[in-house]
């Protein structure tokens, strides 16, 4: 059983839908089972809600119910990667390079002021920009985006306009002083970057000029002599940076200043986080994508998913099955994911799998007694609350152990079981069928499908719900809603056959209500109480009684 220790894939264990209480029991006390055994990542799951009588046992015993999934497929918040590095609309090209290099990533998801993606940007789209930006004598920028980019000491800065794009013409002053100056006036109506070095009959120049809006001085200038130039600047409105590079380096931040904005693409998908990711993966293949963003419900961001996702093995999940082996009663998507083990006592209608599992089926009352088996054979005690768990599991699909399906192994468990729990197993039995056959007329539909299964019955399609309870007089006030509950069931879902076996525990009888056609009403092998209701006396079990009965008259046996 433990020969898959070493796993790092998620496992969850997981009963039939409609879970009953050997359901739910079983995929607790296996998983508690398999955590002590070092399987870390196995976790109990439920396919559905729990009835009136289960959740009343994990109140009592104070257990967390299981996660409930209605759907197995591996889903992409499962697997994306999470706090994705992104980037906003306003930064710019230098911090984009950055991301990109640092964290060695595709792509990098572009979002607004409200983290809602709005474009992409990748390594080859920013470097295509960046070449055709180094090309440019004209460049699209706030003063806000230079200050960030550019490492220096600001020696003026007038603070205004701070964040409005403006696109300035970029001059490097390493020519004469009559040449700068017919370069600054050559377009009067284009606000001038200036970049200087220690020229600072150049700097006076430009702190004079109407058209120059920011001066940036290299590392070669002196700060005590620009120190002495602050009241030149004063009152000009221009921006002064005293940078800590030399002129070409400076010149490459200033190309790289521009916003992101201005060079992403919006050539991108999205996908929710909920969605299967086999959706993901179609959408990857067609699209040929290198990376998609994965949003929320409300379109922010919250995750990445990349080409590597999909390889990555520890991204799929397995599945232990619990009480029941037919495909019809599992979990919707189970046929995406792997089926590492079975562990049930039902007959065998089973799956095909990718590879030989370990399949435990026994002829026993329920799947809680092959779990504590389990415990046993491996030399492992579980503590009280799972004892008593298992006890309820067992205590609940056998009837208090007078089903026809109760065997000595069932007893004997009940009794290694008690020797660690120490109640009144069968006043702690009672209590928990009295909490489950309590009516409410509110719930009544809740009621009638809580434990319901499906069979295949020579390519018929039947469905069997059954509800234990103390007395039939509370549940018969409601029959007509019952009649009416099935029969929206049996039109519904094209069904050949619903019925609901309401069993009393303590007369030890139960009565079937049907919807089906008259002829099979005629071939049925119990007796027609009303035109829906038929008697079941000594009647207790819908696996080891009702089921096979059914089969042989549908086999025409």
């Amino acid at each position: 059983m433990d020969n898959n220790k070493q796993t790092k894939q998620k496992i969850y264990i997981i009963g039939h839908k409609n879970p009953d209480t050997d359901s739910i029991a079983s995929a607790i006390a296996y998983s508690d089972l398999k955590q002590r055994l070092g399987w870390d990542n196995v976790r109990p799951a439920r396919a559905g809600i729990m009835n009136q009588q289960t959740s009343y046992i994990l109140q009592k015993l104070n257990i967390k119910p299981p996660v409930i999934i209605s759907d197995i497929r591996t889903r992409v918040c499962e697997v994306m990667i999470e706090e994705p590095i992104f980037i906003k609309y306003k930064d710019t090209l230098k911090t984009a390079f950055n991301l990109l290099d640092k964290n060695t990533i595709r792509f990098l998801p572009v979002v607004n002021d409200n983290n809602e993606p709005i474009g992409l940007l990748t390594l080859s789209i920013t470097t295509m920009n960046f070449l055709k930006i180094l090309e440019k004598k004209k460049l699209q920028l706030t003063a806000m985006s230079l200050k960030k980019t550019i490492n220096g000491v600001i020696i003026n800065d007038p603070n205004k306009d701070d964040s409005k794009e403006i696109e300035y013409e970029i001059i490097v002053g390493s020519c004469s002083n009559e040449t700068f100056k017919q370069k600054l006036n050559k377009t009067k109506n284009i606000p001038k970057i200036v970049i200087i070095d220690d020229n600072y009959e150049l700097i006076n120049i430009s702190a004079k000029s109407e058209n120059v809006k920011i001066i940036l001085l290299s590392k070669n200038c002196n700060i005590e002599k620009i120190n002495r130039l602050k009241n030149l600047f004063y009152n000009t409105g221009k921006l002064v940076i005293l940078c800590k590079a030399e002129i070409q380096d400076i010149l490459l931040d200033v190309q790289q200043s521009i916003l992101v904005k201005n060079i992403y693409t919006t050539d991108f998908k999205t996908i929710l986080y909920n969605k299967p990711l086999d959706s993901a993966l179609t959408l990857f293949n067609k699209e040929k994508l290198k990376g998609m963003v994965v949003v929320n419900d409300n379109n922010k961001i919250v995750g990445v998913i990349t080409r590597s996702t999909f390889l990555n093995t520890n991204n799929h999940k397995q599945v232990i099955l619990v009480d029941h082996n037919e495909p019809t009663q599992a979990i919707d998507g189970i046929n995406e994911v792997e089926i590492a083990e079975i562990v049930d006592h039902h007959r065998i209608s089973t799956f095909q799998t990718i590879k030989p599992i370990t399949f435990i089926n026994l002829p026993v009352g329920s799947t809680s007694t092959i779990v504590a088996l389990q415990y046993k054979n491996y030399g492992i005690m579980p503590d009280k609350k799972i004892a008593q768990l298992l006890m309820a599991g067992i205590l609940s699909d056998t009837v208090i152990l007078n089903s026809p399906t109760t065997t000595q192994i069932d007893k004997n468990m009940i009794k290694w079981l008690n020797g660690i729990a120490n109640i009144n197993y069968k006043a702690f039995a009672t209590g928990f069928f009295r909490a489950g056959s309590m009516i409410n007329p509110k719930k009544l539909k809740e009621t009638i499908t809580s434990d319901f299964k499906e069979f295949d019955m020579n390519g018929n399609k039947v469905g069997i719900g059954q509800i234990e309870i103390v007395g039939f007089g509370e549940i018969l006030k409601y029959k007509q809603k019952i009649i009416e509950y099935l029969k929206n069931i049996y039109d519904q879902g094209n069904y050949h056959f619903v019925g609901l076996l309401i069993s009393d525990i303590t007369e030890q009888s139960s009565i079937f209500v049907v919807i089906t056609n008259e002829i099979t009403k005629k071939q049925m092998p119990w007796q027609k109480l009303e035109p829906n209701i038929f008697e079941l006396k000594g009647i207790l079990s819908r696996k080891k009684q009702v089921v096979p009965a059914l089969l042989r008259m549908y086999s025409g046996k």
